[in-house]
């Protein structure tokens, strides 16, 4: 990356951030910044530059949400249409969250699934994290860049992909099956 184009996604990720800090209530609201700022820390700027910095901020902090509750093992996965009045954030798109442990080949799993059943993707974000859970799965904190790498901790897939909208129940339904029978 050119030191422009850093410097114009640092700027942009700072927006994004602000705009999670101001969206982040709780005791996991430091964690959920960082999260954030992570998430965002390798997705080209080309990728994300034409959006609002608050529907970005809301992505994130929907898979941070989403994935705060995780048994061990667990697949959770979930198909959506944002819409600004109930999750206060926007996509021309269908949202799609993985959060699972990491695994080799997760991404290219769900890449080819969706490409079997002919759906376009406009964006994939994957930051893989090391998070602490309590005994009931509750993410207790989210471990620094340090940390994880001084411990032989689970790391943990976060998974966002952006399609092509899907509108129906059935195509959501069937979406969702092909991806739980790939990843399961």
């Amino acid at each position: 990356m050119s030191p422009r184009l850093n410097v114009a996604h640092q700027r942009l990720v700072d927006k994004i951030v602000s705009q999670a800090r101001r969206k982040s209530k709780g005791r996991l609201a430091k964690a959920a910044v960082e999260f954030v700022r992570r998430y965002y820390r390798h997705v080209p700027i080309e990728d994300i530059s034409g959006c609002e910095p608050a529907d970005l901020a809301m992505a994130a902090l929907s898979l941070w949400k989403f994935g705060s509750v995780r048994s061990r093992r667990e697949l959770l996965l979930r198909a959506f249409n944002p819409k600004s009045q109930e999750d206060d954030w926007n996509s021309p798109h269908t949202i799609i969250e993985v959060v699972n442990h990491d695994m080799p080949f997760i991404v290219d799993s769900i890449i080819n699934e969706l490409s079997r059943q002919g759906i376009p993707v406009h964006l994939v974000v994957h930051p893989v994290v090391q998070v602490k859970r309590q005994t009931n799965g509750t993410i207790s904190r989210l471990l620094s860049d340090t940390e994880a790498n001084e411990t032989r901790g689970v790391q943990e897939s976060f998974i966002h992909v952006e399609i092509s909208r899907q509108t129906s129940a059935e195509a959501l339904e069937t979406l969702l099956n092909g991806l739980d029978r790939v990843l399961g």
